[in-house]
């Protein structure tokens, strides 16, 4: 199975299952030569890598974060494996979604994924070190505002995703009270949200067309209390593009396209 997954070279064998570094460093290392890692990218690769723990902390008991979980639970049935997400950090949407593959920039972050059971390695989603169509599943999941080219990483998770695959994403828009947040946090120099670029969904929803994927339904996270009924944060998962939405589900599939050259993905 991991060998299937993963190109030829330092990926080969059990790089999965070496510690941080090692195979994993040569190979994102070399991309970071070819310039397929942005000077951008490794600058937020290492403030999630400071902020590791304090990031993962605020998972702990957050009622968004639970209404975040309820909703994205609501698309989990319709997600084949295997599973892959572009951004996994400390791997607790991975654990709690079933995703069983990971990659990240940042170091510190994977070493949390692994421990929660998450086969996690360091890699960009614009390179990402696997054969095409090896995926059923791809998910960004609150990586898109930190991403200087979305367009590069949509183009690999459609070549490494099968046919008819799904691409699950979570974004926060400008407009509502988490994106309003963000903005203001960033402009105070925050050490995280500072790198942050969030964008109008109707972009997000057009670039994602334009990569080979059809929208098959957005819904809106609202917020909510927090509750001791988990079933209670389900109430804020609702149809469409919300004003008040502190984050949107994004549920795409690859299609197949039409007048592709002889051999394209």
């Amino acid at each position: 199975m991991m060998e299937a997954l993963t190109r030829a070279g330092p990926w080969g064998g059990g790089a999965w299952e070496k510690e941080a570094g090692g195979g994993w460093e040569d190979d994102v290392q070399q991309r970071i030569a070819e310039g397929k890692v942005s000077a951008q990218r490794r600058a937020v690769a290492n403030a999630f890598d400071r902020q590791a723990a304090a990031y993962d902390r605020w998972f702990e008991e957050n009622p968004l974060y639970l209404a975040e979980l309820a909703c994205l639970r609501r698309f989990q049935e319709k997600w084949p494996a295997p599973r892959l997400e572009i951004g996994v950090g400390p791997g607790r949407f991975a654990q709690a979604l079933g995703i069983r593959f990971g990659v990240d920039l940042a170091v510190a972050p994977l070493r949390l994924a692994r421990g929660r059971g998450v086969l996690a390695c360091r890699a960009a989603g614009e390179a990402l070190p696997f054969a095409a169509r090896s995926f059923a599943t791809v998910a960004l999941l609150f990586t898109w505002c930190f991403l200087a080219e979305p367009a590069l990483v949509l183009a690999e998770a459609r070549r490494v995703l099968r046919p008819a695959g799904v691409l699950a994403l979570a974004i926060i828009p400008p407009f509502g009270p988490a994106g309003r947040h963000v903005r203001q946090r960033r402009t105070a120099g925050h050490p995280l949200y500072r790198h942050a670029q969030l964008q109008e969904p109707q972009a997000v929803l057009a670039l994602i067309a334009e990569s080979g994927f059809a929208v098959e339904e957005v819904r809106s996270v609202l917020a909510v209390e927090a509750a001791a009924d988990t079933a209670r944060y389900e109430e804020g998962c609702v149809a469409g593009i919300q004003e008040q939405a502190v984050c949107l589900i994004v549920a795409a599939r690859r299609e197949n396209l039409t007048n592709q050259p002889a051999g394209a993905i």
